[in-house]
């Protein structure tokens, strides 16, 4: 297959790997009962560099580029477009429609921002120990044991996920054809979605890929 030159488009193109990669989150049984949710979009970065987003309302899978996007565009194309392209191979003809776009939520504020729970906790650590050895000439040795132990122990909460969506990274990793299966995991507390993401050197235009999961309540 001819490789596309992005500087003649005018619109933002769907490439059909990244088609292929997002397509159990809007097709199928893992795809939400919400019609407005059940398209790929696509917008630009503050760079212009095309990034993709696909959702079903429990998970969210982000594909960042290193593709500009043509005229700095945001647009979307629906599920059914998207499987009819996929099953033709990449041959259909795909027609986006932005309008898609307005009814997805606002993504950015799904993420969560600010420090990890493991740095929380390390954070916590750190001012226990400097209030410790501050308040006077006490014993060095029983405060460093005390944060050995603190250090050690780390938080204790439990989160619960869904393994079809654990299963569902190893598959985006097959898509992209990507060496090393390994995803990196951010806590940030119990009710807040895990993030795993992804950052490839061996594909030729994705640069990163960052999935949130929501957690499942445990019986």
């Amino acid at each position: 297959m001819n490789a596309v030159n992005i500087e003649t488009l005018t619109s933002p193109t769907l490439p059909l790997d990244i088609a292929k990669a997002m397509k159990p989150i809007i097709i199928g049984k893992h795809a939400g009962h919400n019609g407005n949710l059940q398209c790929i979009a696509s917008r630009p970065t503050l760079d212009g560099y095309a990034e993709y987003v696909a959702t079903n309302g429990t998970c969210l899978l982000i594909i960042e580029t290193n593709t500009m996007q043509p005229g700095r565009q945001h647009t979307a194309w629906p599920a059914s477009q998207v499987k009819t392209f996929i099953d033709s191979k990449g041959h259909a003809p795909l027609d986006s429609d932005a309008d898609l776009v307005h009814q997805l939520p606002d993504y950015d504020m799904v993420i969560p921002s600010g420090k990890s729970w493991s740095e929380r906790h390390l954070s916590m650590v750190d001012s226990i120990t400097t209030m410790l050895r501050s308040a006077g000439p006490n014993d060095t040795v029983a405060i460093d044991n005390i944060t050995t132990m603190l250090r050690a122990g780390g938080p204790t909460d439990t989160i619960g996920l869904n393994t079809q969506y654990l299963t569902m990274m190893d598959k985006i990793s097959t898509v992209f054809k990507l060496s090393n299966p390994h995803w990196r995991c951010t806590l940030h507390g119990t009710l807040n979605p895990t993030v795993w993401t992804k950052v490839t050197d061996t594909h030729e235009t994705v640069t990163k890929l960052t999935f949130l999961v929501m957690p499942v309540r445990l019986d």
